[in-house]
């Protein structure tokens, strides 16, 4: 092992990576905006097998939008970072004590099936776009709405 390894695996063992903390649930408001809607029709193929056909719900479909109005902003944040259950970068925006962060999660019955994302964390940055804090919100597959691992009812 040469010291330059050494010196790597010595300070990582001695400073661990710190897990980034959870904004308060005192600092930000969670706003459901839940509706129904009609889903697009569907582009059929030009050939299906028989039994392969997924099936597509017709009618209105609950359809889930989120409002995250923060209420305390931490002094050292200037930015902020959604990013998917699958890593996918939604967007990264520069933010302020007055705005409203909304997410689109798109028909629920997508969400709880795991076809679309299921889990999004907005992650708050300083300048040198450090992560300060952050909020995830999570849809379990039963139906089960999480912010920052508090269950806050079922969809």
């Amino acid at each position: 092992m040469t010291i330059k390894a050494f010196l790597i695996l010595f300070c990582h063992l001695t400073n661990p990576p710190q897990e980034v903390p959870f904004k308060s649930i005192d600092d930000f408001e969670v706003v459901l905006d839940y509706k129904f809607r009609e889903r697009p029709p569907a582009d059929k193929p030009a050939y299906q097998a028989p039994g392969t056909g997924v099936k597509t719900s017709t009618g209105p479909l609950p359809y889930l939008k989120t409002d995250i109005k923060i209420n305390v902003l931490h002094p050292a944040v200037r930015r902020y970072k959604i990013v998917t259950s699958a890593g996918a970068n939604i967007t990264t925006k520069k933010i302020s004590s007055a705005d409203v962060i909304t997410i689109d999660w798109g028909f629920t019955e997508d969400v709880k099936d795991r076809l679309v994302a299921y889990d999004y964390t907005i992650q708050f940055l300083d300048d040198d776009k450090k992560l300060i804090e952050k909020i995830q919100l999570t849809m379990e597959e039963d139906g089960t709405f999480i912010v920052n691992t508090e269950k806050r009812g079922k969809l």
